[in-house]
């Protein structure tokens, strides 16, 4: 029961109250307990049994990388993904206990759904990346070890553990294709002018498939073309995609790439976005900093526009 309070508008000194209750049934458990102390010991559950069914309280989780959708924490047994919820409640570099269900999701264990307290004084720690210089060969290590046959199965078959890795490689957007699963990254050596081939239950696809709840997706497509060293969580094999999926998660200015000037100007151009319209008056931001040094002035397109009164371009 709940108790929820508001002071009156008509007077000061009187407060309106509102009582509102639920009656919550507590679930038993279906399956029998298990020692869970850590995110090694929830990837090395087995029983499909355990999916959805058990509630787990892991300490001194930090979390190190985040999507929209997702984050990624790291306990130094293991990387985990806790998905869905609040994500605004967890913040990258800070450390949490986090009560959950454990959730077999097509292919890897997740934390889902959580709550999640920060404990103020432990010390992060954070996982190594693996450097990754060909994406060809990383997707044919995980091939040979069956990590792309899991999003198919139950956890009776096993489940990918998150990989976080530096990788280099090309950003590839499929020609025609606006759809959201249309950018990858592939080999350095890829030949973009080939036809782009789809995986299969046999092959996965040639290349990291983005998940286009990645942070700075848009950041991320404006690279098309371009050869990149970037940070990466490899969190699953999506078997709709028939491809390994990623996160980007080095935030907006994570992106190393030898660019020409022309390349420099025509990304950070791309980058430029204000909004469509503005209703009431306000503050206009125009951005004056650009992500590769292209120097930004602005200006109006006519300069004799008696509109152009209700914009200050200094202010």
């Amino acid at each position: 029961t709940v108790e929820l309070s508001i002071p009156s508008e008509l007077d000061e000194d009187e407060m309106l109250t509102k009582e509102w209750s639920i009656e919550l049934t507590i679930k038993a458990n279906t399956v029998a307990p298990v020692v869970i102390d850590s995110i090694a010991d929830v990837l090395a559950i087995t029983d499909p049994a355990y999916d959805g069914e058990y509630q787990v309280t892991l300490e001194y989780l930090t979390i190190f990388a985040k999507g929209k959708d997702a984050s990624f924490a790291y306990d130094g047994t293991g990387i985990i993904e806790v998905y869905s919820g609040d994500q605004t409640k967890l913040e990258v570099g800070k450390v949490y206990t986090i009560d959950a269900s454990i959730e077999w999701y097509y292919g890897l264990w997740e934390l889902s759904p959580w709550t999640a307290e920060e404990q103020t004084s432990a010390t992060p720690q954070y996982p190594t990346a693996e450097v990754i210089a060909s994406v060809d060969d990383k997707i044919e290590d995980l091939a040979e070890a069956d990590q792309h046959t899991f999003s198919g199965q139950t956890a009776a078959a096993g489940n990918m553990e998150p990989i976080y890795a530096t990788v280099t490689g090309r950003v590839y957007m499929i020609p025609e294709d606006t759809g959201n699963y249309n950018t990858y990254l592939v080999d350095t050596t890829y030949d973009t002018e080939q036809t782009w081939e789809p995986g299969s239950a046999e092959a996965p696809a040639q290349g990291f498939m983005f998940y286009y709840n990645t942070l700075d997706f848009d950041t991320i497509r404006l690279y098309d073309g371009i050869v990149v060293t970037i940070d990466i969580v490899i969190y699953t094999y999506r078997s709709n995609n028939q491809a390994f999926a990623i996160y980007y998660v080095g935030g907006p200015k994570g992106i190393e790439a030898t660019l020409t000037d022309e390349q420099k100007l025509e990304i950070d151009s791309n980058a430029i976005t204000l909004p469509e319209s503005a209703t009431e008056a306000g503050t206009l931001t125009l951005p004056d900093e650009s992500m590769n040094g292209s120097e930004i002035v602005w200006s109006f397109t006519d300069a004799e526009d008696a509109d152009n009164t209700l914009i200050n371009l200094t202010t």
